[in-house]
């Protein structure tokens, strides 16, 4: 017994797991016949555009050959004005030719010169019209005017409406595609045709249970269904057109039947008209709904017939018409209700048979996560590029006020150098003696040296070779003997020892930097040998051509050292400046290229 039962067991399930395999089958048929409806759908669609667009490349080819023609026919006219234009040319040439060729007027033959004149004007006959033509002839053309405008609008209108009613075809053919196919899923079942022609009951009792589908269709099959399913709905239209035509005969009939004037007239505002529920699985969009005129309920939920409520304005005959037609009516309102309980209770096995899949949250999670990393990443590296901008700026406010510094020195520098300018005078010679024999010796040329007579301004650096010329005292003994016997072309401080510069020049004693000592050694080198160094400071002054006039002092040998060690400063500076610039630089590549990465994963 046991084996039994868990064979019975078994047995059910194996039958329940087919039963479950046929409902997915037949599932998947309806799903094929909606696509296969809204394939020829887009097909209708797409055969509609095809054809717009063979139109309009029609319209564009036929432009173009007008406008072709046109073209070859003003080509046609220049070349001819071409011609004409050369043609004149010539004779104009020749004309004048000829008058240079004769230029002599009293050459001319005056005796046959003849004085040409105008033609006779062409006399044109006297139009015989009245004015009542001329009248006409402007009537006419007003007219004629505003029948072109006429014209012009109806074919506009005509084209707009042309499109329109292309739109609603179009339109109509989706809906009745949709429609079959929704027909075609109510009547996939074999025991369609009795469910048809059971009443409402047995509709009611239906929608507790499930339909089982024991049969399985192929391609063919389900096209047939298909055609089978657009006859059943002609013949369904043409049914409801033939009742509703009755219907409008038997209420013009009452209506022109004589009554009582006791009773009033039927009227239609009386007889209430209901919408069938017919295009509930129609498209939504539309605002066109298919309403049929049946006197079974009123707008308040009453189910009595008219003929209860006038009754008195009906004959027999009528009576049982409209009888008739309640029947007919009531009928196919009972089928259209089991279609759309039928479809319902199919759309509630498909959406049973295939449960909707959660969607895939951890990789949107993942996502989302590496978005907001890259977030803080940018908002890191605008952090840091505002960070290396203040600094940047900070830098160049610095350089900036040290450069103002440093020209305020040099300009009271000068002005030093301008109160006490500096006198040079060479070494005694022989020949520059204030005795009077030395200007009457005649082995002498008679002329005096001017040197002594003309203080220059020094422009460029002079420094001795011995390094007393840096210490003052030695620089105060040698001013003191100027007789003493020194190297030929060497020249002596002969002004006393200027004054300090004024307090506002920042004198510091800092460590001579290497580049002083370079300078130093070239002066050196030059005047060792003899060499011009003048055209080497006939440029612009630097700072180097500024204090040299002060180099006998202590006070200048500190502020040249100091201005050095500046200069040595701001070059760092700069050099500061230029790397913070290239590291901005490529702060700004990455910050491009992250922005490019983020609007990759954003895309617009």
């Amino acid at each position: 017994m046991g084996q039994k039962r868990a064979f019975d067991e078994l047995l059910a399930e194996k039958d329940d797991k087919i039963a479950a395999l046929e409902n997915r089958i037949l599932g998947y048929v309806g799903r094929l016949s909606v696509f296969q409806s809204r394939l020829l759908a887009t097909l209708d669609t797409l055969d509609v555009i095809q054809n717009n667009q063979a139109q309009e490349r029609a319209d564009a080819v036929r432009n173009q050959a007008s406008m072709q023609a046109r073209l070859d026919e003003y080509i046609k006219v220049v070349r001819e004005a071409e011609l004409e234009r050369d043609d004149m040319r010539d004779a104009v040439l020749k004309l004048v030719e000829k008058v240079e060729a004769s230029n002599d007027y009293s050459s001319w033959p005056h005796s046959g010169i003849q004085l040409s004149s105008l033609a006779d004007p062409i006399a044109h006959p006297q139009s015989a019209r009245t004015p009542d033509d001329k009248e006409l002839l402007t009537h006419t053309s007003v007219l004629i005017e505003a029948l072109r405008r006429e014209r012009d609008n109806e074919r506009k209108a005509h084209a707009q409406t042309r499109e329109t009613a292309e739109v609603r075809i179009l339109a109509l053919e989706a809906k009745i595609a949709r429609r079959e196919t929704e027909l075609e899923m109510c009547i996939a079942n074999a025991e369609h045709g009795e469910a048809v022609k059971e009443t409402k009951a047995i509709t009611q009792r239906a929608k507790t249970k499930l339909v089982d589908f024991e049969t399985s269709y192929e391609d063919d099959e389900i096209i047939s269904v298909l055609d089978h399913s657009v006859a059943r709905n002609k013949v369904l239209e043409g049914e409801i057109s033939t009742l509703y035509r009755r219907l409008e005969n038997a209420r013009a009939v009452a209506s022109e039947s004589p009554s009582d004037n006791r009773t009033p007239r039927p009227n239609s505002k009386n007889i209430p008209e209901p919408k069938l529920k017919i295009a509930s699985h129609l498209d939504r969009s539309t605002s066109s709904t298919l309403d049929i005129v049946s006197p079974l309920e009123s707008d308040h939920g009453d189910q009595r017939p008219v003929n209860a409520i006038h009754e008195r304005s009906f004959t027999d005959s009528d009576r049982d018409v409209l009888k008739d037609l309640e029947r007919q009516i009531k009928l196919l309102s009972d089928k259209i209700d089991s279609f759309a309980d039928e479809r319902n209770i199919i759309l509630q096995t498909i959406a049973l048979n295939h449960p909707v899949e959660p969607p895939d949250w951890q990789s949107n999670e993942q996502l989302e996560t590496r978005l907001r990393i890259l977030e803080k990443e940018c908002l890191g590296l605008k952090a840091s590029e505002n960070a290396l901008r203040d600094e940047l700026e900070e830098t160049r406010e610095q350089a900036n006020a040290r450069e103002d510094e440093l020209l305020d020195a040099i300009k009271d520098l000068r002005l030093a150098l301008a109160a006490n300018p500096l006198t040079l005078r060479p070494e005694s010679s022989p020949h520059q003696t204030a005795s009077p024999r030395d200007l009457l010796d005649p082995m002498s040329d008679g002329e005096m040296s001017m040197e002594l007579a003309t203080p220059l301004l020094p422009s460029r650096s002079i420094r001795s070779a011995s390094p007393a010329g840096l210490d003052p005292s030695a620089a105060a003994s040698s001013s003191s003997n100027p007789a003493e016997p020194s190297h030929e072309g060497d020249y002596q401080f002969s002004s006393p020892r200027p004054p300090s510069p004024p307090p506002s020049v920042p004198f510091v004693a800092f460590p001579a930097s290497h580049e002083d000592v370079v300078d130093d050694e070239r002066v050196d080198a030059a005047n060792d040998d003899g060499g011009d160094t003048e055209s080497d400071h006939d440029s612009e002054p630097t700072i180097s051509h500024i204090v040299i006039p002060m180099v006998g002092t202590e006070g200048s040998m500190h502020f040249y050292r100091a201005t050095s060690s500046f200069v040595a400063e701001l070059r760092q500076v700069e050099s500061g400046i230029a790397g913070a610039q290239v590291q901005l630089d490529a702060g700004e590549t990455a910050l491009d290229r992250i922005e490019d990465l983020v609007h990759d994963l954003h895309p617009p």
